[in-house]
């Protein structure tokens, strides 16, 4: 009865506060990192957070094309993209359009409302490289904290930014901040490079990346060797 009460008066600060009442934060999610059980035997591992690790298959709530519907919060894994022979499709049903190829690289793009490098990429970076690479690369946008440094983020927050720069890319929210461990805790804009056949950490920024970093992005895209233990 008490969490139903404060549930309640939450929302009624919300409204009071000009914020819709459906501007809610993102579902509790154990982790960011817990796998169906249909995945769990070809997700590859072990985990690690280093260059040349498997990305743990950090699970997050947001939009696969908020483009085409961005009402629910839904469920965004790194599983979704995993393409171990190069030559995946999205299955049926897929909010990533059924039959559509899965990436062959994928860039994890961490970003927080308040951060002026942030919505500068969003709005001038990231369209024109999203079109140029697509869909042999793609962009996953996770947005760790809301309008000031520390908020976390809601879906009111994640849906003005989507709208604002029509994001046609899989867009989430991710107030555990569980990329931290990868692009280090003030990373805002952080950027990691996955190549998505072994879901292998290949390169990492802080900043807006520089064009060796979209160089190696398509050498990836190209099945080139990218890490030191490459064959």
């Amino acid at each position: 009865m008490k969490n139903a009460l404060m549930t309640i008066a939450a929302a009624l600060a919300l409204a009071a506060c000009g914020r819709p009442v459906e501007d809610m934060k993102a579902p509790d999610f154990t982790g960011g990192g817990q796998m169906p059980s249909e995945v769990t035997a070809t997700y590859p591992g072990p985990y690690g957070v280093g260059v040349g690790s498997v990305i743990k298959n950090y699970a997050f709530y947001g939009y696969a094309n908020a483009t085409v519907d961005k009402t629910a919060l839904k469920q965004v894994q790194m599983a979704d993209f995993y393409n171990p022979t190069g030559t995946e499709v999205y299955p049926e049903g897929s909010p990533y359009g059924a039959g559509q190829p899965k990436p062959l690289a994928l860039i994890v793009d961490r970003s927080a409302v308040w951060c002026s490098p942030c919505n500068y990429e969003a709005k001038n970076e990231l369209p024109g490289k999203h079109a140029q690479y697509f869909p042999k690369g793609e962009i996953l946008l996770a947005l760790d904290e809301g309008g000031t440094p520390g908020t976390t983020p809601t879906q009111g927050d994640l849906t003005a930014w989507v709208t604002r720069y029509n994001v046609n890319y899989p867009a989430t929210l991710n107030p555990q901040a569980t990329l931290s461990a990868i692009v280090g805790v003030d990373a805002y804009p952080g950027h990691i490079i996955i190549r998505t056949r072994d879901m292998k950490i290949v390169k990492w920024v802080a900043g807006i990346p520089e064009d060796d970093f979209w160089q190696l992005f398509q050498n990836v895209i190209d099945g080139k060797k990218v890490l030191p233990d490459d064959q």
